[in-house]
């Protein structure tokens, strides 16, 4: 009964995850540095007691702002994504980083940080235009 529990509560996280990604305009299948191409297990949601897809956005969003041509959008991309975050329902990110520790990519939690450090920047670019 338990693994049944447990089962299904990470099916819907992934269900959830993926709804996520189709929301923020992604596609399930992102092409990495090493030019393979991986999917996203929404291994990271399933482990956080949140339920937060912050280690993943916040990969994304660094991916995405890395980029030369993602340069203008890099304050509206930021915003977006994490208030499309929130409007999914996933939690925020308790500092637990169960989601570090479970990752197939090993993406590190300095992730979360660095989308925190720029979702506050970005906040306060939109006040003063």
């Amino acid at each position: 009964s338990l693994r049944v529990e447990r089962d299904l509560s990470i099916s819907l996280c992934k269900d959830s995850f993926i709804s996520l990604i189709s929301a923020l305009g992604l596609s399930l299948f992102t092409i990495t540095s090493s030019k393979e191409f991986s999917s996203p297990s929404g291994a990271c949601v399933a482990s956080c007691k949140n339920g937060s897809a912050m280690l993943f956005v916040s990969a994304k969003v660094k991916h995405l702002n890395s980029l030369p041509q993602g340069e203008p959008e890099k304050t509206r991309r930021v915003l977006n994504m994490v208030n499309q975050m929130d409007n999914e329902g996933f939690g925020n990110c308790t500092n637990h980083f169960e989601c570090e520790a479970v990752c197939p990519k090993s993406i590190k939690s300095q992730f979360i940080s660095d989308l925190n450090r720029q979702y506050g920047l970005a906040v306060a670019k939109e006040a003063i235009t």
